[in-house]
């Protein structure tokens, strides 16, 4: 009887662990998904509590039959482990993302279309020389997107000065290296920028645009740090932009 207990706890280890080892690989793909931001440790431990109940339960139900039902009931728990991961990656793809419907980003004037959802944010006591400013994001960390607006007390500065040190500010936050300007557009109102640099030796491709009338500014950068933007994804972003005048 000890050694059949044995056998038994061993196969409950198998099937726990095989689960709670799989499964955490989804975290970026369901943090893709997600509508909100949700801390990466929370959700490991919601996922491989998640696992460790989906491999606990199948263990049970085959516990007490012949080894060979253990052996399909392990192989059927690797199929939807693995054929869950596949599906999870590929609805939370650039390609698959791209195909969907956006929301349609507009706070001022400047409006654009993204998968996720803006919320504004409170960046305290605005400097001397502004009079009000608004600043939206997704607060998404893998790939950062703002939405700022201006309106200035004074004489603001030049928008290419504007929007380039903008751009410079948010590199910085992610230790951006060898930053190059690309492609630039000056038009009588706005000006558009890609810009390619490096984040942990992997190239990027980030943009940005700023639209501007006399000392109201709105400036919308795309700018991304551990995951890349893929050429359809930026492109629907940039050809979805307009000025409403």
């Amino acid at each position: 009887m000890e050694n059949e207990k044995k056998k038994t706890d061993s196969w409950q280890i198998v099937f726990s662990a095989t689960a709670v080892g799989i499964i955490p690989t989804m975290i970026k793909q369901v943090k893709d998904l997600l509508p909100f931001n949700i801390n990466g440790t929370l959700l490991a431990a919601i996922i491989g509590a998640i696992g460790a109940l989906i491999g606990s339960g199948i263990y049970f139900m085959v516990k007490n039959k012949k080894l060979i039902y253990k052996i399909l009931a392990y192989i059927f728990l690797l199929i939807i482990l693995i054929g869950g991961t596949v599906v999870i990656t590929k609805f939370s793809s650039d390609s698959y993302v791209v195909k969907k419907e956006w929301n349609l980003i507009k706070n001022g004037k400047l409006s654009f279309e993204y998968p996720n959802k803006f919320t504004e944010i409170n960046l305290g006591e605005n400097p001397a020389n502004i009079e009000k400013m608004s600043y939206f994001t997704d607060k998404k960390n893998d790939r950062f997107s703002f939405n700022f607006i201006v309106d200035f007390k004074e004489e603001p500065p030049e928008p290419e000065e504007s929007l380039s040190g903008a751009i410079i500010n948010g590199l910085n936050t992610i230790q951006a290296t060898d930053i190059e300007w690309v492609d630039s557009q000056f038009y009588e109102d706005a000006i558009t920028t890609k810009v390619k640099y490096k984040t942990v030796n992997n190239e990027r491709i980030g943009f940005g645009i700023i639209y501007f009338k006399d000392w109201h500014y709105e400036l919308g950068l795309f700018l991304p740090n551990t995951k890349n933007y893929s050429e359809d994804f930026l492109n629907k972003i940039i050809n979805s932009i307009t000025v409403e005048e």
